[in-house]
């Protein structure tokens, strides 16, 4: 699988307009990952999802943990023995951010707890929570 991109994702529309523009994305849940898969890949990258594994019904019924642990048990599963380079990134701040998106606009992003939980649905992780729960499979780099 050297030099190729595969993604998931679970939102169908998501995954048809990323087909429809020549990129290998699949409908898949991080629990169902083919066997095919296990061990084949160099990287992975888990860009702002990681807040979204879990919802505040979770942390009220201490699950957090358990489910953080079960992704992180699949996602080193997939991760090549002999590889050396970066594995999981994870890229997420829940503070307001802007972006550039041209010479003179610029977007704000506001990722407000109560925003995630009655807009986009997750939780955030407690401090050092991710750290605990992929302890044993992958180190934090930074």
């Amino acid at each position: 699988m050297e030099g190729i991109e595969i993604g998931i994702k679970i939102n169908r529309e998501q995954v048809y307009h990323f087909q429809r523009n020549g990129l290998d994305v699949h409908i898949l849940d991080y629990r169902a990952l083919p066997k095919k898969w296990v061990g084949t890949f160099d990287w992975l990258r888990a860009n702002g999802l990681m807040e979204h594994f879990i919802c505040p019904d979770d942390v009220a019924r201490r699950r957090a943990d358990d489910i953080y642990r079960n992704l992180f048990i699949a996602v080193y599963h997939l991760i090549h023995p002999a590889s050396s380079g970066p594995t999981v990134r994870h890229d997420y701040n829940p503070c307001p951010s802007k972006a550039v998106v041209s010479d003179d606009t610029v977007a704000q992003s506001v990722h407000l707890p109560s925003v995630l939980e009655q807009a986009w649905g997750g939780y955030y992780p407690e401090p050092e929570q991710l750290e605990r729960c992929a302890e044993g499979r992958f180190d934090l780099v930074e």
